[in-house]
């Protein structure tokens, strides 16, 4: 796969497939906390995410819990008892698939085409969830070098309140707050002003965070 290839491709089982030898490591016995577990748990959500209604607040509480779970602050415990609260009469069956989708990661990493194969709905879904895997892998063609300097305190409330409150309409102001301590690296800049969507696991908040 070329970079264009890369960013024009709108089949994200061949963008996963071009992260295989990292999937792969991940299956060969990384300890849970491996970033790439929560990588992989992250972009299921964010599948999910676009496959239920906002209505369907039980299904958005209960992606919400395994994003909590993916970022190890809530247990596998917590987890499977939200889960057996959520079996409810009348629930929609999207959000049962949801549920079904994210457990299919919580499971195993590797489980990614499982997920897409649920949520997908249309050819609109397939492009999304190929740019959330560029959302949250990043270019693999060209790694960012990072300058720990731009970790200012500015920027890192910033990016954490960004993560916290979902509130990715801030990320123009990130890229800002990140001129302002000298960051100058065109691909972090560009895609902070980007139009997006973002989600939890962006590679540029995660930079910041600590988080990769």
């Amino acid at each position: 796969m070329t970079e264009e290839e890369w960013h024009a491709s709108d089949n994200p089982r061949h963008l996963l497939e071009f992260h295989h030898d990292n999937f792969g490591r991940v299956a060969k016995g990384i300890k849970p906390t491996d970033p790439l577990h929560r990588k992989a748990r992250l972009y299921a959500c964010a599948c999910c995410y676009s496959a239920i209604r906002p209505d369907d607040h039980n299904a958005v509480r209960y992606v919400a819990i395994a994003e909590s779970f993916a970022d190890s602050a809530v247990s596998k415990q917590v987890l499977d008892a939200e889960r057996r609260s959520l079996k409810l009469p009348g629930w929609p069956s999207r959000a049962f698939t949801a549920i079904d989708a994210v457990n299919s990661l919580l499971r195993s990493p590797l489980a990614v085409e499982h997920v897409m194969q649920i949520c997908v709905t249309n050819d609109h879904s397939w492009r999304i969830f190929a740019h959330y895997v560029r959302e949250i892998f990043g270019n693999p063609f060209r790694p960012v070098a990072f300058d720990p300097r731009w970790r200012s305190s500015d920027v890192v409330g910033l990016a954490r309140a960004i993560y916290e409150d979902r509130a990715f309409d801030r990320m123009p102001i990130l890229a800002d707050a990140l001129m302002d301590e000298g960051c100058a690296d065109e691909q972090i800049l560009e895609h902070c002003r980007g139009a997006g969507p973002h989600v939890r696991g962006c590679w540029v908040v995660d930079l910041l965070l600590g988080k990769e």
